[in-house]
């Protein structure tokens, strides 16, 4: 099985990818719309956000386990790797409580109609700095190793 999921898995994730676009796309099709109390028309999704739930709860589920794997199979490789996770929620951390939440304007209709809290709005905004975080360490590594390799 280990075999055919190293020499195929891309493919079948792919697959699996697909089908579950095409199903959270029926969902949103075949979903009925309903008009809240300002007469703005909103789409029931269907099925898609539960496979998008489980499909996170699963995600983080195969990363824990993979790092229990790593610590057991070769210490000080998983012993990084919980470094870097934590490196991670710390800046997560830092970001999050430096974040200003904005007040007035979209902010209110926000808060208003779908009950956004302070908190909330903050979590997601420190979740895209960090992703445009990410981006940046990983776009300076992948040219340091280019620039590397193209000298040596």
């Amino acid at each position: 099985m280990y075999n055919k999921l190293l020499k195929s898995g891309t493919t079948y994730a792919m697959m699996l990818g697909v089908i579950l676009i095409f199903i959270f796309g029926a969902g949103i099709f075949a979903g009925g719309t309903t008009v809240n109390a300002d007469g703005v028309e909103v789409v029931e999704v269907g099925v898609g956000l539960q496979i998008t739930i489980a499909l996170t709860i699963i995600a983080m589920l195969a990363m824990i386990i993979g790092i229990i794997m790593d610590i057991a199979q070769a210490g000080k490789k998983g012993l990084k790797a919980i470094l870097g996770f934590v490196v991670l929620l710390v800046l997560f951390s830092i970001l999050q409580a430096s974040v200003t939440v904005e007040k007035g304007g979209k902010w209110d209709v926000l808060h208003k109609e779908y009950m956004v809290s302070d908190f909330a709005s903050s979590f997601v905004s420190a979740g895209l700095y960090t992703c445009g975080a990410l981006l940046v360490v990983t776009v300076i590594v992948f040219v340091y190793s280019e620039v590397r390799s193209f000298f040596s």
